[in-house]
């Protein structure tokens, strides 16, 4: 489950929650969080369904008492596994998660994606961009000041057959 621990300025407990889905057999993990204007918390990262063969997006929204608001999963097909490993606000309101999702045909080839959503989940377009990552490589996106979106992490390329990693850097 994704465990979230509020405390004061002091050091003391506010709430101490733990949210996931009770049905068996899946796991959920947490990667990064937003304050938003309400006090409330965006959480991404990713749940894990063993029966289905996926991994999806996972979105929460609690309130600043810890209560779940919302949750939504992005469930992927063709057994794709996909974490989002970051949340950012843009200028206008809205977010952007950035994942890192496998290939349908290439398994263990992953490339970054980047979704933009509203305050509900409610996805306004998403992007998949071009990289050659694996599983345990990260991809995280940040707001810029001018309103643009950097997307940064890993890519891996094949040097006669001994493969060798660069950093991934683009800007939107």
């Amino acid at each position: 489950d994704i465990v979230l621990l509020k405390i004061d300025n002091l050091g003391n407990q506010i709430f101490f929650k733990s949210y996931g889905n009770q049905a068996f057999p899946n796991h959920e993990w947490g990667y990064d969080l937003l304050q938003l204007y309400d006090d409330s918390f965006l959480i991404v990262g990713s749940r894990d369904r063993y029966e289905s063969g996926s991994k999806n997006i996972l979105i929460m929204r609690v309130d600043n008492n810890g209560k779940l608001m919302w949750e939504k999963e992005l469930i992927t097909t063709d057994n794709t596994f996909e974490e989002a490993y970051s949340i950012s606000s843009d200028k206008k309101g809205g977010f952007f998660i950035t994942s890192s999702v496998n290939d349908k045909i290439y398994k263990n080839n992953y490339s970054p994606r980047i979704i933009k959503i509203d305050s509900f989940g409610n996805t306004y377009w998403d992007r998949k961009l071009n990289a050659n990552a694996l599983e345990y490589h990260q991809f995280r996106g940040f707001s810029t000041q001018e309103g643009n979106y950097l997307v940064a992490g890993t890519s891996i390329y094949d040097e006669k057959s001994n493969l060798k990693s660069d950093s991934f850097i683009t800007l939107i």
